[in-house]
């Protein structure tokens, strides 16, 4: 063999290898589509593709004739797409996003990091060919991507001089940059199911993330943040445990009944609701019996022994000579209102006033005190700008809670008193308070006592 077929042949094979290398390191658009199906896949749960496929907007608005057809072929591509989904390659997303600097912190802030987002992933939301009508009817099929090193990507630092010539009001405390995307890098971990089907989510872990400024004029030119990836660290995946449920108001007239030993009025509720009160007259009362059945199977569902999750946006007060937070929202006295008429679907003049009034409840921490003041030393409260500067933050508490009794009815509350106590709580920075809040925010594990 010549030397010169020799070295073609290594050349050949040098190209394949580099070639499949960078095929090894090209990471997969991720679309709301494979989000789904690889959470399916992930978490084991069943994929009812027929189901699915019947409620799909084109098959339900095909001529009769042609219905069977178009929902065979809808069948067959949903499967196609679930054999597809890959739960091991990398996957990128690009995504809008928000940048604040605060003036010599010498670091930028950047929103889809904040732990306050959540990335939802809407399959039968996006495309007229996958569609499914009624937010209420997709809500199943939602699943969200959960950053689990999101703090580690949180922050991107950046020396101050070189922010000075995007700086347009420097006399401001901080700049808000507000086209950028970022192009984030992952892989998936795990699936995490829940009992609310719009909170199951996948874990992914960030690998790197691109920063690009699509700011016009001055701002554009002089970014100084290179359009290259910047690496994330990668965090400890967090122990597999049962989630919080979400609370609302209607959870919570429900689970007073339950720890009262009472139940609702559905009869009652379902004249009020919407869906009653538009139905033509001729089918008011199927309407008002199907209404009150809905509302019976939700009040046998909730969990009286579950974990509830509630956020509330607190002033946290720092009492200097104590070297500790008080939080406005867990004083003694604080009484929260639960007013379920909303979200059973009530409207109009039947959801407010006297009316509303009439099916009024509060909701009351028994533990509230243990949890009001939070220490914190002084050295680490005066690396806060708005604690350094106002003594105070604006926080939004995270409480877990579980109910634990019923109180009697009152004037204030005739439906009665729901009685929850305090599990944990997690603090976070409110967004409303500015990205100033944030900055050394110190609280980063639970509150439990």
């Amino acid at each position: 063999m010549s030397k010169l077929r020799i070295l073609t042949m290594v050349v050949a094979l040098t190209m394949l290898l580099a070639a499949s290398a960078a095929a090894a390191q090209q990471a997969r658009p991720i679309d709301h589509m494979t989000a789904y199906m690889v959470y399916q896949k992930l978490s084991g749960e069943p994929t009812d593709f027929e189901g699915i496929a019947r409620q799909l907007h084109r098959v339900r608005s095909a001529p009769p004739a042609q219905e069977a057809r178009v929902q065979a072929e809808a069948v067959a591509a949903l499967r196609r797409f679930y054999a597809s989904a890959d739960p091991e390659v990398t996957y990128v997303l690009q995504t809008r996003t928000r940048m604040t600097y605060v003036h010599g912190s010498g670091r930028l802030d950047v929103q889809l990091f904040s732990g306050d987002l959540v990335m939802r992933m809407d399959a039968f939301g996006q495309q007229d060919e996958w569609m499914i009508s009624g937010t209420q009817n997709r809500a199943r099929y939602l699943r969200n991507l959960t950053f689990i090193n999101d703090a580690e990507a949180r922050f991107v630092p950046i020396d101050d001089a070189r922010m000075a010539p995007v700086v347009l009001a420097p006399n401001q405390p901080e700049t808000v940059f507000h086209n950028i995307i970022a192009e984030v890098r992952f892989r998936i971990v795990e699936a995490a199911p829940h009992q609310e089907e719009w909170r199951k989510s996948l874990q992914v872990m960030i690998e790197s993330v691109t920063y690009h400024n699509r700011s016009a004029g001055l701002i554009g030119q002089r970014w100084p943040l290179p359009a290259s990836p910047i690496p994330v660290a990668a965090a400890e995946i967090p122990e597999t445990r049962q989630a919080a449920l979400e609370y609302n108001d209607v959870l919570g007239f429900y689970l007073l009944h339950k720890k009262a030993g009472t139940t609702p009025d559905f009869a009652a509720l379902a004249q009020m609701t919407r869906a009653v009160q538009q139905a033509p007259q001729f089918e008011k009362a199927a309407v008002a019996a199907a209404e009150a059945a809905r509302m019976q199977r939700d009040f046998e569902a909730t969990d009286p022994e579950a974990t509830y999750l509630v956020n509330l946006e607190s002033m946290l007060i720092y009492e200097l000579e104590d070297e500790h937070f008080r939080a406005r929202s867990l004083a003694p006295d604080r009484v929260l209102h639960i007013r379920p008429l909303g979200g059973l679907g009530a409207q109009g003049r039947l959801a407010s006033g006297a009316n509303e009034r009439a099916w009024l409840a509060h909701l009351t921490l028994d533990n509230a005190s243990r949890y009001e003041v939070i220490p914190l030393p002084r050295a680490v409260a005066a690396d806060m700008p708005e604690v350094f500067q106002r003594g105070q933050v604006l926080a939004v508490l995270g409480i877990e809670m579980k109910a634990v009794g019923a109180g009697p009815a009152t004037r204030e509350a005739p439906v009665g008193t729901l009685r929850m106590e305090i599990q944990a709580i997690h603090l976070h920075p409110s967004r409303r308070g500015g990205a100033r809040a944030a900055v050394n925010w110190p609280f980063t594990d639970p509150v439990v006592r």
